[in-house]
């Protein structure tokens, strides 16, 4: 019917982005400002790597980010933060433009 053919296409998931090729997704090892675009980026059912930098120490002894410092200045980013996305040759940084990004494609 009508009605079943509208409601697949509003509860399944596009297939457009899972024929390109692996996006790298970064944010720390927490839900966070990622968590969003985590969701988006699993519903349409995109292959990407979801990569998670940890935060070690504590507050007395200090916290080492080095996991995701020394990779900062090796990436190419504009805006070397987190979190990040890299789509190819696409790379953007900012929770908001990534998120976007994700829905546009």
């Amino acid at each position: 019917s009508a009605f079943r053919t509208t409601l697949q296409a509003h509860t399944s998931p596009p297939s457009n982005m899972a024929a390109a090729a692996p996006i790298k997704f970064a944010y720390w090892d927490i839900r966070g400002l990622a968590e969003p675009i985590r969701h988006m980026l699993n519903y349409a059912g995109a292959d990407f790597e979801d990569i998670r930098y940890k935060v070690t120490g504590d507050a007395t002894s200090g916290w080492d980010r080095s996991a995701w410092t020394s990779v900062k200045p090796t990436l190419g980013l504009a805006y070397p933060n987190l979190p990040y996305l890299i789509d190819g040759d696409l790379k953007l940084t900012q929770s908001n433009a990534i998120a976007r990004y994700v829905a546009a494609k």
